[in-house]
């Protein structure tokens, strides 16, 4: 963006002092009230930053103070504001761009309680301090690796990169891969994206990290990062089969206080144990798994 862009200064990160009286000492109660023959304008005694201020803290805070009381409507986001910078937008816990020079106004929209404005805009400027960030990001790992074989189909992919990245530039367009869609997330440096269905079996990918994404700064990665990987394995299509109950088939003089289990070929999906996928008619009861073996225990 231009450096002449305004950038307006939310009030929780702009202090605006406020001096009662003209000449008189400060107050921390109601304003005074309004004093109808005031016809003198107020002024602007003090700026912080001062005029000219350079090696400013880029957590500084911008200041102004005034002559006497003025009515607090009056001072808002148009009438006291900064020019300069890269940024569009200062929120509360946002820092100044480094090495920068700014400009600070209040316009003359600014009125003492009985309604006077400034006699004219005041404006000053100041330099922030620093070395700006001119260093663009690098992805310093991938997961799976490049290259990489026998990759789970139901792994995550993820990037790490060698600093902080801006969150808002992660998105569908700039991290992916052709045919798979997902949710994209960021802790710390690293990105990861989650497929919303597990990958196709023996079969190549590729991801893409486009130089969509930045740093914090604003600073692009120098070129896409694309990487390639093989999923593992083949389609499991056979089905799972009974090993043994317990008790067996047939079986006489079974305890009264016994539980009922079955003992599968393979693993079970968990979910599909259920009352009406193992159940002993007119009988109520309590089904857990443990490795490849389902157990009923019945309620009485």
């Amino acid at each position: 963006m231009s450096k002449n862009n305004p950038v307006c200064l939310f009030f929780a990160a702009l202090t605006v002092l406020f001096i009662y009286g003209c000449g008189g000492g400060g107050s921390t109660g109601s304003a005074p009230e309004a004093n109808p023959s005031d016809i003198v304008a107020p002024q602007v005694t003090a700026k912080n930053p001062s005029a000219g201020a350079t090696d400013v803290s880029v957590d500084a805070l911008i200041t102004a103070t005034f002559s006497e009381s003025v009515d607090s409507v009056t001072v808002n986001s148009s009438t006291f504001f900064v020019t300069g910078g890269t940024t569009a937008t200062f929120t509360p816990a946002a820092s100044l761009a480094p090495v920068t020079a700014f400009t600070a106004t209040v316009t003359e929209d600014v009125t003492d309680l009985a309604g006077n404005p400034l006699a004219a805009d005041v404006v000053w400027s100041f330099t922030t301090s620093g070395v700006p960030d001119t260093t663009a990001p690098t992805v310093s790992s991938t997961d799976p690796l490049d290259g990489a074989g026998d990759v789970d189909v139901a792994d995550t992919i993820s990037v790490t990169f060698s600093e902080p990245v801006e969150p808002s530039t992660l998105t569908s367009a700039s991290f992916f891969i052709p045919g798979v869609t997902g949710t994209i997330s960021l802790v710390g440096n690293t990105a990861t994206l989650t497929p919303d269905a597990p990958l196709a079996f023996s079969t190549p990918f590729t991801a893409t990290v486009t130089t969509d994404v930045t740093d914090l700064a604003g600073n692009p990665l120098d070129a896409d990062v694309v990487w390639s990987f093989t999923t593992s394995g083949v389609p499991d299509t056979t089905a799972p089969t009974v090993s043994s109950t317990d008790p067996l088939d047939g079986a006489v003089n079974v305890g009264a206080t016994s539980t009922i289990s079955v003992t599968f070929s393979e693993p079970v999906e968990p979910s599909t144990l259920t009352s009406a996928s193992f159940f002993i008619p007119g009988v109520t009861g309590t089904i857990s798994l443990v490795g490849n073996t389902a157990t009923l225990t019945p309620d009485a």
